[in-house]
C-alpha cells in the first residue's frame, strides 16, 4: 500500500514537472545584477583605521614624561646609580608607617611622602584623561 502511494506521488510530481516550463532569465539579467552589486559596494562605508591613542595624546604623554625626567634630573636627588635608587627604595619601604585606625573616632593617620602624592596625582590625571577620551569615542 505504501509503494502504490509513493508511485502515485512520484507520478503526480513528474507530471507537474513536465507541465512547468523552464524559465530563462531576462536578457539584461547580468547587467541588472552587476549594477545592483556595484550600488551596494558604493553604499557600503569603508572602515578607516583609527588608532586607540591619538597623536595628540601620545605627544602629551611624551611631554609629561620628559618633564618628569627633567624634574628628577635637576632636583636635588642624590642618586647616582641604580643600586643607590634601589637601596633608598628599600630603606623607604622599611620606614613606612602603617595607617592607624581609631575605631571610636574613626580617624585615619597616613604618613605620605612626596613620591606617593606625585604618583597619586599622576594616576588621577591619567584616569580623568581616559574618561574624557572614552566619553568622546562612545558618544
Amino acid at each position: 500500500m505504501k509503494e502504490t502511494k509513493e508511485q502515485q506521488l512520484d507520478k503526480v510530481i513528474s507530471e507537474a514537472m513536465q507541465k512547468t516550463a523552464v524559465k530563462s532569465p531576462s536578457a539584461d539579467f547580468t547587467q541588472t545584477l552587476m549594477s545592483k552589486i556595484q550600488a551596494t559596494q558604493v553604499s557600503q562605508t569603508t572602515i578607516v583605521y583609527q588608532p586607540l591613542i591619538s597623536r595628540r595624546v601620545w605627544a602629551l604623554l611624551a611631554t609629561i614624561f620628559v618633564l618628569l625626567i627633567g624634574y628628577v634630573s635637576f632636583s636635588n636627588i642624590g642618586f647616582t646609580t641604580v643600586s643607590g635608587v634601589l637601596k633608598h627604595s628599600f630603606d623607604t619601604v622599611g620606614s613606612w608607617n602603617i595607617p592607624t585606625w581609631n575605631l571610636p573616632s574613626l580617624e585615619v593617620s597616613l604618613a605620605t611622602s612626596s613620591p606617593f602624592v606625585y604618583g597619586a596625582l599622576i594616576l588621577v590625571s591619567f584616569l580623568l584623561i581616559e574618561i574624557v577620551i572614552l566619553k568622546r569615542k562612545y558618544s
